[in-house]
């Protein structure tokens, strides 16, 4: 089949464009950027909460009838939180350290097309909301779609992926560790949580977080005595990372609880007032 474009072809591509409207918003622990797993399963104690928009179709509490007996599914959403709009074809993956392959042979967020999709672990439905963990996802983000994840046909074990993806030397798990004062201070402001109550899995998730090392490329250049700083939930998480040893230390624990709840509240006045 010849590759080339017709006058033709071109002319109905550039009069193509569709319009959806999200399923739900999800809710979740990531309530910036900063500290997103770059994948859904690298941090198993992630969670979020999607309510299924009750106006998006006739007897919308019968969507989700059958899901329960699914363990995982995909999740088809946008990456609203991108606010970078320019477009390269080739881009530079963290593991690469540099180096440059094609956009399409990558899980960029910056694509033509702003949409994503993640597995996603089913904690439990409750009416028109579904808890999930193992979640990658930013706070507020659109989700487009919802379909169950079947291993018989998503699954390929022989599948080929490159070099660079199964055998990066330096990305090895780095140690977590907590300081004492971070401790003590997080034994204090566990009540505030929105999405957990447990000390233990709380920790267990920053600590699948960090082990992984979440900070960018540019990041990693600077002094390594430098905190990093990443939201889970409603606290900030400050973070000395030392390269020599492959360590990183939590240092200390904010509580921006109030911060996030004004920023809920000015948006959502903002889209009341957009009504009128």
């Amino acid at each position: 089949m010849k590759s080339e474009q017709t006058y033709e072809n071109l002319n109905l591509m550039n009069n193509l464009s569709y319009t959806f409207k999200p399923i739900g918003l999800m809710k979740t622990v990531f309530k910036q950027k900063n500290g997103i797993p770059r994948q859904s399963n690298l941090c198993p104690h992630t969670k979020g909460v999607l309510n299924i928009d009750l106006e998006l179709i006739q007897h919308s509490q019968y969507t989700l009838e059958g899901l329960e007996n699914f363990s995982h599914v995909w999740l088809i959403w946008i990456f609203h939180g991108n606010n970078n709009k320019a477009l390269h074809p080739k881009v530079s993956p963290p593991r690469l350290e540099g180096q440059k392959v094609g956009l399409f042979a990558t899980r960029t967020p910056h694509r033509p097309n702003p949409i994503g999709m993640s597995v996603a672990k089913i904690q439990k439905i409750e009416g028109c909301s579904i808890h999930f963990t193992e979640l990658d996802l930013l706070d507020g983000t659109p989700v487009l779609d919802i379909k169950p994840y079947i291993p018989k046909f998503d699954s390929f074990p022989l599948s080929l992926t490159p070099e660079w993806i199964d055998n990066s030397p330096k990305y090895t798990m780095l140690e977590v560790k907590f300081d004492p004062i971070a401790e003590s201070q997080l034994k204090e402001l566990i009540p505030i949580l929105q999405f957990y109550d447990d000390i233990e899995e709380y920790k267990l998730a920053i600590a699948e977080i960090l082990t992984q090392d979440p900070r960018a490329t540019h990041y990693k250049k600077k002094d390594y005595l430098e905190l990093y700083g990443f939201c889970l939930d409603y606290l900030n998480i400050l973070s000395k990372f030392d390269d020599e040893t492959r360590t990183v230390t939590v240092m200390k624990f904010e509580n921006w609880k109030e911060k996030f709840e004004n920023l809920a509240l000015n948006a959502s006045n903002s889209n009341h007032n957009n009504k009128f």
